[in-house]
């Protein structure tokens, strides 16, 4: 797990997109650990309230020579977001991170993404690593991506432009098929069957429904699965223990330690 620290940090950029998402960049020292897609920080207004931080995966992050850049892409969902979508360009933010584990690039097989609406976030960061590390050199690369409605979907035509084959879904029919997106991804593979060279990994983000039905199809495919769970936080630290989870075993663990990213066996039972 990367080494985490506390950090002021001055927003650098504020876009407003649709569906109430916000896309905040920081500037931050060139020293911050460089995270791994899937990790998050908890972040909060640079005022006395609100104390607790808000949960948001980051989203990118970039490298200047001595400064660096991250991104963090959230939905304005409650009061602690509202107030960080109401924040502006210079204004300063606290967060502490990097938190937690992230995914594990499995190359060797067909690559699939799957997102399900604030999903989208730290898919998009684990995408930009993929290309970067040649993992779609020989097997192809697929996004499976799942929304309310278009209004909440972003990012589709940058995926496309990564290399990867995009499929959307929203369950008001206003873009793609009307429906859940792993109904795609069951369709997609059932005609590919046959046709599906080396071990399919699967990553996925969003809700627990989503993630147990790919779990559920990586299984059928042979594949191999890491989710990231959803989870309330306060501390992110694994003080406050606000983020247990029991696993298929009966166990208990805590999304912001041993996750948000696991392999799926561990959460769902079966092996992958």
């Amino acid at each position: 797990m990367t080494k985490r620290g506390v950090y002021t940090a001055e927003i650098s950029s504020m876009r407003h997109l649709g569906g109430r998402y916000c896309l905040m960049s920081l500037n931050v020292p060139g020293t911050f650990p460089r995270p791994v897609p899937g990790q998050f920080a908890m972040v909060r207004t640079a005022g006395r309230y609100p104390l607790l931080g808000r949960p948001i995966s980051i989203h990118d992050f970039r490298k200047q020579g001595r400064s660096a850049e991250i991104d963090f892409l959230f939905q304005e969902a409650g009061e602690g977001t509202a107030l960080l979508a109401s924040m502006k360009k210079g204004d300063n933010v606290i967060f502490w991170g990097p938190e937690g584990n992230g995914f594990e690039l499995i190359p060797g097989g067909p690559q699939v993404l799957v997102a399900g609406g604030r999903g989208i976030a730290p898919i998009w960061f684990l995408a930009r690593r993929m290309v970067e590390n040649g993992c779609g050199a020989d097997h192809p690369m697929e996004l499976f991506y799942g929304a309310a409605s278009a209004g909440e979907m972003h990012y589709i035509e940058e995926f496309r432009d990564l290399g990867f084959n995009v499929h959307v879904a929203t369950m008001d029919g206003s873009k793609g098929r009307k429906g859940f997106i792993t109904d795609s991804i069951m369709i997609s593979i059932r005609k590919k069957s046959g046709a599906i060279s080396g071990r399919p990994a699967f990553y996925a983000c969003g809700p627990t429904g989503m993630l147990e039905k790919t779990h559920q199809i990586s299984r059928a495919a042979g594949g191999v699965c890491q989710v990231s769970m959803e989870s309330r936080m306060a501390c992110g630290t694994g003080v406050c223990l606000g983020c247990a989870h029991f696993t298929s075993s009966g166990s208990l663990i805590h999304v912001c330690k041993e996750g948000p990213v696991m392999y799926s066996d561990k959460v769902f039972g079966g092996a992958a």
